[in-house]
Formats: C-alpha cells, structure tokens, sequence
C-alpha cells in the first residue's frame, strides 16, 4: 500500500525434517494430577518437583479470586525434556506452548531457567484465557498475572542466577499509561519482541505491587474491570493509586515464593511411560507444531494403539486421503473402544469436510449431521469432562438448527468450567441465534470480536454477527410483509432500492459495533489518510477529516492499532509515504494538551466509503 517501510493491516472483513525416532531405552515417567499431567525423561524426583510448582502456580491463581475455578476443559500435558536432543526433534526453541487437536501441551528444556519461565507463563495464561477470557481481563493484567507468576519459586530455594536483572525496566522506553492499559489483546499479540517484552514486564511490575500491597482487594479489582470501568479509575478506588504512584513503579517485579505443594497422581507414585504412549505423545507435538513428514515418521514402525491409529488417520486427511483416513479412524475406535479420542477427530474430520478454511459452514448434510452426533455423544459418554466434544456439537446443531435448546444448555453447564473460553462462548451465541435470542447473541459477538486476540478469531466472529445481521433483517422483511398483508395495504414486495438501503443500513450498525470502543480521553475522527512521515524518533500520520488536517504521532508503526472491514485493503501494507489505496478510515487519538488536530495516535480502522458514525 505505500513505500518499503511498512506493516501489515490485519483484515477484518464483514463476508457472508527429517525426525528423531525415540529411542528404545529412553525412559519418561509421567505423573497425573486432576487438572494436568507431567511427563519427562527426568528423575522421579524432578518430576514430583515440577508437578508440584505447576500445582502451586495453579493454586495461587486460585487465591487471586477464590470464586474462580481454573479448571481445563481440554487436557493439558506438561512435558520436561532433560536431553537436548530429545527436544530437538520438535523444535529449535527450548520452550513452546502446542494446541492440538486432542490435548493441549507445553514443552521445556528442564534445567533451563528461561525455558521454565516460558512454561509457567504458558500454563498461566492458559488458566486465565478459561477462566476469564480476553474481554473480562485486559492485556495488561493478564500479562501481567502471567509474568509475575512465571516466576514462581519455592520458599527456600537458592537464588537462579537469571533472577539479577541485568536490563532493569526503569532503562526501557517508557509507555504511557493510557497506551499500557488501553493495548487489546490482538494489539498485544502483534507487537515486536521488544516491545511485547517491555509492556510484559511493566504490566508485571504493577501486578506485583497490587498484590503485595493489598492482595485481598485484588478480585473487585478484576470484577470492576470485567464490567467496563476504566483502570485508572479501578486502581484509585480500590488502592488510593493516582497516575504519579502508578508511574513510579518501575522496578522489576519480586520474585514470588511460595510453599511446596504436594501433588501426587491418583496412584500416590509416577509410572513409566511405554513406547506406543511415547511415540503416540511425540507425534500429536509433531503435528501441533506443524511438522507432519516427522510425525508421519514417528508412527510408520512398530505396533498400533487406538491413539497412534487416530493420529495415521490425522495424517492421511491432510494428505487427502480420506477413503484411509476413515479406515484408520474406525481402526482406532475398534481397537480401543473406551478411547474417545478417535470418536472425537472422525467427527472433527467429517465436519472440516463440509466446512469453509475459517471453520464456518451454511449446512450439513443429514448423513454427516446423524454420524457426527452418534459419534460426539459417544465422546460425551466417554470423556464427559471434554469441553470440546460439547462445542463441536454446538456447532453442529447451530448449523442444522436442531436441538437447539437442549444443546445451549450443555453449553452453560461447560461455560462454568471455562467461563473465558473464546470458542465455547462463540458456539452458544450461535445456538442463541438458533433460538432467535439476537440482544444476548449480538452482546456476546460484539465483546469476542472486540478482545479478539488473532485474525481467525476476529474473521469467524465477524462473520457471525454479520450472518445474524442478515437474518435479522430477513426476519424483518418478512414481518413487515405479513404486517402489510394484514392491513390489507399491499403485498407488494420490497423494491431492490429498499433491500439495498436495508443492507447498508444493518452493515452500517454492525461496523459501529464492531469498531474500537474510544477511552474517555481519546478522540475518534473519520477521515482518509493523507500521508506518513517516518523518523528514527516517530512516525507522524496525517489525516484529512472535513476540510481539516490531523497531525498524528507514534512513537512506531507497530505501536497503532490497524484494521481492515474493506476488501482491498486486508493483508495490505501500511508504512512510509502516500498510500496507493485509499479509503476512509475511523482514527482514534488522545489529544495534545491545549491542541485539538494533534496527538498520540492510538488507532487507524479502514471502513466502506459509505460508513457514517451511529447517532444512536
């Protein structure tokens, strides 16, 4: 879209190696807790150790608010990799966070300080996007609880080397108040290294204090926040924090301590691991971390469990085979009838099959929708604690339109263990679509697509309001015609210049909804940009807005707010120079004192030429 300098807009559209085989003397242990499980080729004793500070971390966040649960819907596996080149053969990182299709897992180099770290902070923010979910807990407190809590030690450990701060935090670039607690999730996730590392430990900072200083206080903190007061004014009526206290807490958080916490299995003792659960485990990471030739690796030799059969059958879809892929899954299920694994990926399958690349589908066909739901409920039985068999299902009987009440009520039983989950929520505003409940549907889709955290999230919700949009408005259309035919005034149809009218008078409202809602201290404009101007100190942006021009400053390119609700522009570039594509765009500023045409940018959304502001 301009010069060379540039950053991509994220699109928000409005649309209808090789492997290293495991070794036969490899040894892993696993211990299992009722919340997650911990495997690794450690000693028993390392293993007791780690499962005990993921249970602590566990419990403290449970003291945060104890009202909240932080239970899993999905299982979690917790793998500490001693060797090296064990490790190698999933990633080059000594750390990472899978989401796999039947588990979710985090991998670490045991022994490595910062490989730890990023585990427990993995674990954290897990625990948190369940319980809370990105809209109920702004970036910078979650952030911030994750951080703090990352490094989380026992009372009487010796001091980690990598606990001394060697880049203090009051030596980075500072970040405005309004800037730290007004960055979203997605704006978060899109930052440089950098900087997601200087808002991280800022954020944790503040986190720290809040909870040495008056830890009791700290759950009507979070309530306050969920129901849409501004921090700034949380943190003063809660903890007597003006602006100048918060802005003088520039030191790095404490490292906090706790007491050992036991968690043995239900056996009381670890267990070995045996070969078919390794390679079955080694491969599901494979896959989740996108490497299916070294996955497909790891599963050709040896002998077939129900887990490593579902994950042949995982791969021969992607392949395109499919005719195998089936056999492979029913092989699965025949092997091991109390697996719901495989019952639960041939139902995923068979819907991604009539399913769009965003997972959005107009219909299913009455021979997928009956062996889909035998096949979810059969999970159900099975694994009954599975969040994700519930949702599928959810959207399943959204799309078909059946079951509808009974299906939103297992979706509420499941949003009391994972209240936060951005999915499960999704699936029930679809079902109270279904049900024709479009005030609770639109309030749910409008706080999802506003805390959204990536471009897939924002997309489907998008498109779900909009599918809603379109039906209210149908639905409308056809009340005003029985209405009409009633009065005995005409059964004329509408007339095409109405339906269109009609059509952009709903996107219109839609685009309002879904915009960024200004803090009360920005301004909002619309107008088009005219041009960017980039220094090593700033980027200055300006705007043409009825007849006046905008000057607009940023401390980066990274550091404002972009999106797209216009074709020509999703995946474009914004950088230095005069754009080459132009449109109208909403632009969101705080003012500088004393002036009103120029401030700190905070945000640029694209939009149709034809959008107007709400006067609602």
């Amino acid at each position: 879209m301009f010069g060379t300098k540039a950053f991509t807009i994220a699109g928000l559209l409005l649309l209808l190696c090789g492997t290293l085989s495991v070794s036969a003397t490899e040894k892993w242990l696993r211990i299992e807790t009722e919340n997650f499980g911990v495997i690794g080729d450690v000693s028993e004793i390392e293993l007791q150790r780690v499962t005990s500070e993921f249970e602590a971390l566990r419990r403290k966040l449970r003291e945060l608010d104890p009202k909240r649960e932080f239970r899993q819907p999905v299982p979690t596996t917790i793998l500490a990799i001693h060797d090296l080149g064990s490790l190698r053969r999933f990633s080059e990182g000594d750390s990472f966070f899978v989401d796999g299709v039947m588990q979710k897992c985090i991998v670490f180099r045991f022994g490595d300080a910062a490989a730890r770290r990023n585990a427990f902070r993995n674990f954290a923010m897990l625990l948190i996007d369940n319980e809370f979910g990105p809209d109920r807990m702004p970036a910078w407190l979650r952030v911030g609880v994750a951080e703090y809590f990352s490094s989380i030690r026992f009372v009487g450990d010796a001091a980690d080397p990598s606990e001394i701060a060697t880049d203090p935090i009051g030596s980075r670039r500072p970040i405005a108040l309004e800037t730290l607690f007004g960055t979203d999730h997605y704006s978060y996730n899109r930052q440089t290294r950098e900087t997601a590392t200087n808002f991280a430990a800022r954020s944790a900072s503040i986190v720290a204090h809040l909870l040495t200083s008056k830890i009791d206080y700290f759950p009507e903190l979070i309530r306050t926040i969920e129901i849409g007061k501004p921090t700034l004014i949380a943190l003063s009526d809660g903890y007597r924090m003006q602006r100048s206290d918060i802005e003088r807490i520039v030191k790095p958080a404490p490292v906090p301590r706790f007491p050992p916490t036991k968690a043995p299995n239900a056996e009381g003792k670890t267990r070995t691991v045996g070969d078919l659960e390794r390679r079955g485990l080694v491969a599901e990471i494979l896959i989740g971390v996108g490497r299916w030739d070294s996955a497909a690796s790891e599963v050709s030799v040896g002998e077939n469990s129900s887990q490593i059969l579902t994950i042949k059958g995982l791969i021969a879809e992607r392949a395109g085979k499919y005719a195998a892929a089936i056999d492979s899954f029913e092989a699965a299920i025949a092997a091991d009838p109390s697996d719901y694994r495989p019952n639960f990926v041939l139902a995923l399958v068979l819907l991604n099959r009539e399913s769009t690349e965003f997972g959005l589908s107009s219909g299913f066909t009455e021979t997928t929708a009956v062996q889909v739901r035998n096949l979810l409920e059969r999970t159900i039985e099975l694994a009954p604690d599975f969040g994700d068999s519930y949702q599928l299902l959810a959207f399943l009987n959204s799309v078909r339109g059946e079951d509808l009440l009974e299906t939103y009520n297992r979706m509420e039983d499941l949003l009391k263990i994972a209240p936060g989950n951005f999915w499960y929520r999704l699936r029930a505003a679809e079902l109270q679509i279904g049900l024709r409940d479009f005030a609770s549907a639109r309030r749910t889709l409008l706080r999802l697509i506003r805390s959204a955290g990536t471009d897939r999230m924002r997309i489907y919700a998008e498109n779900t309001l909009t599918r809603m949009t379109s039906l209210e408005l149908q639905l409308a259309s056809l009340k005003d015609k029985v209405e009409r035919d009633v009065d005995g005034i005409t059964d004329k149809p509408m007339s095409e210049e109405e339906i269109a009218r009609r059509r952009e008078r709903a996107l219109n409202e839609s685009l309002n909804l879904a915009l960024r809602i200004p803090a009360p201290e920005e301004t909002r404009i619309l107008g088009s940009i005219e041009r960017v101007e980039c220094s090593p100190a700033s980027v200055i942006v300006l705007v043409l807005s009825e007849g006046r021009t905008y000057k607009l400053r940023s401390a980066a390119i990274d550091g404002i707010f972009l999106t797209s609700y216009v074709d020509k522009l999703v995946n474009a570039e914004f950088g230095c120079g005069v754009p080459n594509r132009t449109a109208a765009a909403v632009v969101t500023f705080r003012p500088a004192a004393g002036a009103t045409n120029s401030g700190e940018l905070v945000s640029i959304e694209f939009v149709p030429s034809s959008f107007r502001f709400s006067t609602k």
